[in-house]
């Protein structure tokens, strides 16, 4: 994560872990938990923020093998929409 400060806004730029296998699942659980973190911190304390980069997440349907519907897979699309 590379954070700057442009004065109006705190800029996050993030290239988070992909769920390439089970076994990075709760790797990157625990990223969102600290880059949610983050975003309430800077929220809180009256800053805007902007989050860029690659969030490995899809969050529609329509880039997930059909083969994933209704596994683990689909916990970082819920965990995007409650950010966003």
């Amino acid at each position: 994560v590379q954070v700057t400060d442009h004065g109006a806004f705190v800029l996050l730029n993030v290239y988070a872990p992909c769920n390439a296998n089970d076994d990075r699942g709760a790797f990157k659980r625990r990223y969102h938990r600290l880059l949610s973190a983050a975003c309430r911190r800077l929220g809180a304390a009256g800053r805007e923020l902007v989050l860029v980069g690659d969030l490995n997440v899809s969050l529609s349907r329509l880039d997930v093998p059909e083969y994933c519907e209704g596994s683990e897979h689909y916990w970082p699309r819920r965990w995007l929409k409650r950010l966003l």
